[in-house]
Parts: structure tokens; C-alpha cells; sequence
């Protein structure tokens, strides 16, 4: 990957959205994870940022004032060009699953769909650790990939109205789990009663982005 496949656009006065061209994949987040180091430890202008929000393959920067962008600019190009994938690994986090048909409502139809059973899609599911891409959707909602190949399954053509808090989901390439109820358009495949978000923690938010997450049956 070269430094001019990234790109910068200003979304306002204060603001810069840095985007890669490129399919959102592990190597891609990695490198936006460093960059996101180097700002924060860099003294010409992290006094400066009031604010990183990594995404699948982008990267929005605020400002605290409109007088540094063009300098942060020429900053990230640099950066970028000199930066590697070698991310510091993250946090590993052990989740235990309840896999099931209560729990998970199209565990039997996409097991089916891939004529297997419930036991061995439940092991491709839990059988690798999946990496926190980014965090959206909800509150301490988790963006995880990837998962085995065998069990991408597009989102479902009807959302559901209400997904339960807790509800262990796959979608494309990523799994994760809801942190709280609310409508949803993944696949259900089990349940988890870990709390992934609470405003009274030190860290409100149980994942971050470069976290690692394992998911043990139960």
C-alpha cells in the first residue's frame, strides 16, 4: 500500500475525514490505528485535535480550531507514508456464549444452508480470535472480523424490529454483538450476557478499536 491511496477531505471548517482506497481488511484498520498513535504522541499538533474517530477504513479528525488543517494535512501524508501495519495487538477479551435456538434464532437455518450442523458452525464461529475494527451503530457496538469464510452470509432481506440485548450476530465478513435492544438486520446465532457498555465505568465501552475477541460456548 503506497501513501496515495489515502485520501483527505474537509467535511467542515474544523473537521478532516481521511479515507484509504481500499476493501476494508485487518492490514487497512491496522495502519489507521497507528497513524491514530502517531497524532496522538506527535508535539506539533495533538494539542490541537480535539477529537479521532476510526471507522471501517477511514478516519475523522476534529479540530479545536480551523487554523491547523492544512498543517495536520501535510502531517497525516507524512505520517502515512512512513507508517506499517504492526499495530500493537490489543486487549484480549474472552466472551462466553450461549449458542442455541432460544439464543439464536437463524443458528439452525444458516447451518442448514451450509449443510452442516449446529455443532460445527458453532466451531467456526468460536474456533478464531476476531479483531475490533471500529465502533458504531450503538453505543460499544463492535465491528469484529473476520470470520470464516464459510459462514458470510449476507444481512437479512427483513430486518428484525427488535433484536434483544446481548444478541451474538454475523453479517458479511464481521460478527457483533448488540449492547442493547434495538432493530437490526443481522443474523442471530446466540446470546451473551457480558455488559459491553455502561455510562457509570471508568470506560463506558468494554471493546476498542485493535481489541481482540474470543467467544466461548457455553
Amino acid at each position: 500500500m503506497t501513501a496515495k491511496e489515502l485520501l483527505i477531505h474537509q467535511l467542515n471548517p474544523r473537521t478532516l475525514l481521511v479515507t484509504v482506497d481500499d476493501e476494508p481488511r485487518l492490514s487497512t484498520q491496522s495502519r489507521l490505528w497507528v497513524l491514530i498513535h502517531s497524532l496522538r504522541e506527535s508535539s506539533t499538533l495533538s494539542a490541537h485535535i480535539e477529537e479521532l474517530v476510526p471507522g471501517m477504513g477511514n478516519l475523522m479528525i476534529r479540530c479545536q480550531t480551523a487554523d491547523t488543517l492544512v498543517e495536520l494535512q501535510t502531517l497525516i501524508s507524512a505520517l502515512w507514508a512512513r507508517t506499517d501495519t504492526s499495530a500493537p495487538p490489543g486487549r484480549l477479551h474472552e466472551i462466553a456464549v450461549k449458542y442455541n435456538d432460544l439464543h439464536g434464532p437463524d443458528l439452525t437455518e444458516l447451518a442448514g444452508l451450509m449443510a452442516m450442523s449446529q455443532e460445527e458452525f458453532i466451531h467456526l464461529h468460536g474456533s478464531r480470535e476476531y479483531q475490533v475494527y471500529c465502533l458504531g451503530f450503538q453505543a460499544g457496538f463492535a465491528y469484529m472480523g473476520d470470520i470464516d469464510e464459510r459462514l458470510r452470509f449476507p444481512r437479512r432481506d427483513t430486518p428484525r424490529t427488535r433484536v434483544p440485548s446481548g444478541s451474538v450476530a454475523i453479517a458479511g465478513q464481521l460478527t457483533g454483538i448488540y449492547p442493547a435492544e434495538s432493530p437490526g438486520g443481522w443474523h442471530i446465532i446466540g446470546h451473551t450476557d457480558t455488559c459491553l457498555f455502561d455510562i457509570n465505568r471508568t470506560e463506558p465501552t468494554l471493546f476498542q478499536p485493535g481489541d481482540r475477541v474470543r467467544f466461548v460456548p457455553v
